[in-house]
C-alpha cells in the first residue's frame, strides 16, 4: 500500500513538473513571437491590396528600405532584384529590399527618424478657415535644370525647380486655380478648398519637345523632320519638356514633400 502511495505522489509530481515545463515553453514562444512583431513594427499596403509587415530603415527620394518577415513578398521581391541586378557581383546586392512609395497605396512608419528630411519639414495644420497647398517636384535626372510656371487665378505666382517644394495658404471656402499653360491643352488645377484641409499638388517635366520651321511640335527631331520633308534643314528648336500639374490624393504624398531638398519663394 504504501508503495502505491509513494508512486500515486511521484506522479501527481511528474505531472506538476510537465505542467511547469509546458507553461514555460508557451511563454517563451509567445515571448519570442511578440519580439518578431516588434521588429516589424512597419506596414505598406500594395495596389494588389496586400499588407506587408516590415521594418523600415530608411525613406529617401521616394524609395524605401526595408526587411521584412513576409517570406513569399521577400522571394518574389528578390528575384525581380536579382534579374535586374544579374550582371552585378553579390558584394554590390544589399541586403534589404526597396519600393518606390508611388507603388504602394498607404504606409505607415513606427519611426519618422528614418525619413530623409534634410530641411526638417513638419506638414503644417491649417489655421482655422484657411487650407493648405504643398507644391512638390521630385528629382528626376531628365530636364531637372529646367522650371515649371506656374499661374494662380490668371497671376504671375511660382517657378518650382527640382527637388524643391512649397506651402500656399489659401482660404478655405473659395475656389482657387492654378494655371499651366502647354504645347497642348492648357494645364488647370482647380480647388475648392475645405477648411482644415492639405492639398498636395505634384509637379511634373516631361521629354524635351522639338518645333521645327513651321511651329509645328514632334517628340524627336527626325519626326520633326520627316514629318515635313525638311531634311538637310537646321535642325528643329529643342523647347523644353512637357510640364504639368496634378493633385496628389496619395496618403504618401508628404513624405516626397518631407524629403525635398529646397524651400522656394513665390514671385
Amino acid at each position: 500500500m504504501d508503495v502505491l502511495l509513494r508512486l500515486f505522489d511521484w506522479c501527481n509530481t511528474l505531472s506538476r513538473n510537465m505542467k511547469r515545463t509546458l507553461s514555460l515553453l508557451l511563454l517563451f514562444l509567445a515571448v519570442i513571437e511578440s519580439d518578431a512583431q516588434n521588429e516589424f513594427k512597419d506596414y505598406f499596403v500594395t495596389f494588389k491590396n496586400d499588407t506587408i509587415r516590415c521594418k523600415v530603415v530608411e525613406l529617401k527620394k521616394g524609395t524605401l528600405k526595408f526587411e521584412t518577415d513576409n517570406l513569399e513578398y521577400a522571394k518574389e521581391k528578390k528575384n525581380k532584384t536579382s534579374f535586374r541586378n544579374r550582371k552585378k557581383t553579390k558584394k554590390t546586392v544589399s541586403k534589404f529590399l526597396s519600393e518606390k512609395i508611388d507603388n504602394l497605396k498607404d504606409l505607415f512608419l513606427s519611426d519618422s527618424s528614418v525619413v530623409y528630411n534634410p530641411l526638417n519639414i513638419k506638414i503644417e495644420e491649417p489655421e482655422d478657415g484657411y487650407a493648405h497647398v504643398y507644391f512638390f517636384r521630385p528629382y528626376v535626372y531628365l530636364n531637372s535644370a529646367l522650371g515649371c510656371k506656374i499661374m494662380y487665378n490668371d497671376k504671375k505666382f511660382l517657378n518650382i525647380k527640382t527637388n524643391g517644394y512649397f506651402l500656399h495658404k489659401i482660404k478655405a471656402g473659395q475656389t482657387h486655380k492654378y494655371f499651366k499653360k502647354r504645347l497642348g491643352k492648357d494645364n488647370i488645377v482647380l480647388l475648392n478648398a475645405e477648411n482644415g484641409k492639405v492639398y498636395y499638388i505634384r509637379v511634373v517635366i516631361g521629354d524635351v519637345k522639338f518645333m521645327n520651321k513651321y511651329g509645328t511640335i514632334y517628340d524627336t527631331p527626325f519626326q520633326a523632320s520627316q514629318m515635313d520633308n525638311d531634311f538637310g534643314q537646321p535642325m528643329p528648336t529643342p523647347i523644353g519638356g512637357e510640364r504639368s500639374i496634378s493633385i496628389d490624393n496619395s496618403p504618401n504624398a508628404k513624405f516626397h514633400v518631407i524629403g525635398m531638398k529646397k524651400k522656394l519663394k513665390a514671385y
